[in-house]
């Protein structure tokens, strides 16, 4: 009898126990989809609410600004530049008048010493506009390159054109300008005591350059005391307001009688491939046989991959200018320049 009534009342505690965790089971997924349901309800809002805003709305910040160009201000660049350069040093150049009157202000240059035995001469470089004198497509390896065949690199902060050229008037004094601080690397080398002074004009520039060579008869009329530059190579050449009066600036190349290298990419800028049979009659016909032409294949106009090719061409034109003892004569009569 006592184990019946044991056996009753144990099935009765269990069924009591089962009740008692159904009953959790069931209050428990309540809750539950009464929170799933909170949490649609609180979606369903949140897309009503970004579907009401208007489509022209403003964020309260403003996203920042990832690889911000420099707005082409000489600061801008000096700042882009920093404080440290991989070759030659930093030098401030004064600006000189063309009747060889030195003025208050300055500007930046690099200046690399060659590192042969043997100095060949010095090389002005110019840069293409939108950029400085240690800008990394072609500048920096014509720059930090060729002192390693044995010529020195002063490379120039030109000045910045901040606005369309409206009239030849402006283009003009804009030419004055540059002419100013070419003048000013001349005075510069002078002190230094260089030889064999040249000068490589890319993009833009070269105009710039054609115009202060074309004038540079003044500075002898004047019997200062400055070498004069020997030969010039353009690459890319173009203006730098590109078309507008482009008659009046490819007559320079009349004005130019000495050794000249016009060096393009066959993947060149249009305005650059466009006038180069225009180039190469002018400078023929003005009896400048010292005027040569060539173009770089699979080059576009930054000359990716073939900034190597540029230095070597750059390098045996302005070597085929000088004289002994960097010549050496073969029997046949052609004369082989020897790379040291």
């Amino acid at each position: 009898m006592f184990t019946a009534n044991f056996n009753s009342t144990l099935s009765n505690t269990i069924k009591q126990i089962a009740i008692l965790i159904v009953c959790s089971v069931l209050i428990q997924t309540s809750i539950v989809n009464a929170d799933l349901k909170g949490v649609e309800k609180k979606q369903e809002g949140e897309l009503k609410a970004i579907k009401s805003e208007p489509d022209n709305i403003k964020p309260s910040k403003k996203a920042p600004v990832i690889n911000k160009m420099p707005t082409n201000t000489e600061q801008e660049w000096l700042q882009e530049i920093g404080d440290s350069i991989s070759v030659g040093k930093k030098v401030m150049i004064s600006l000189f008048a063309s009747d060889g009157t030195e003025k208050k202000q300055k500007y930046l240059a690099f200046y690399a010493k060659q590192n042969l035995l043997d100095e060949r001469g010095t090389i002005i470089i110019l840069h293409d506009k939108e950029s400085h004198p240690d800008w990394k497509n072609i500048i920096r390896p014509l720059r930090t390159e060729l002192p390693d065949t044995g010529w020195n690199t002063l490379s120039l902060q030109l000045p910045i054109l901040d606005k369309q050229v409206a009239s030849f008037e402006e283009l003009d004094r804009f030419y004055k300008k540059s002419y100013e601080r070419i003048n000013g690397a001349i005075f510069y080398l002078n002190s230094q005591k260089a030889r064999n002074v040249m000068v490589v004009a890319y993009g833009s520039s070269a105009m710039s350059a054609l115009s202060y060579i074309s004038n540079q008869s003044k500075l002898t009329s004047l019997r200062l005391p400055v070498a004069a530059v020997s030969a010039i190579a353009l690459i890319s050449p173009y203006s730098v307001a590109e078309e507008k009066f482009i008659d009046q600036e490819l007559n320079l190349f009349e004005l130019i009688q000495i050794p000249t290298l016009d060096l393009y990419g066959a993947d060149d800028l249009d305005i650059v491939k466009k006038y180069a049979k225009t180039r190469k009659s002018i400078a023929r016909r003005s009896g400048n046989r010292r005027y040569m032409q060539q173009k770089i294949a699979n080059a576009d106009h930054f000359y990716m991959g073939q900034a190597e090719t540029v230095v070597k061409r750059i390098h045996s034109f302005f070597l085929s200018v000088l004289v002994p003892p960097f010549q050496i004569k073969r029997p046949f009569g052609q004369y082989l320049y020897e790379i040291r």
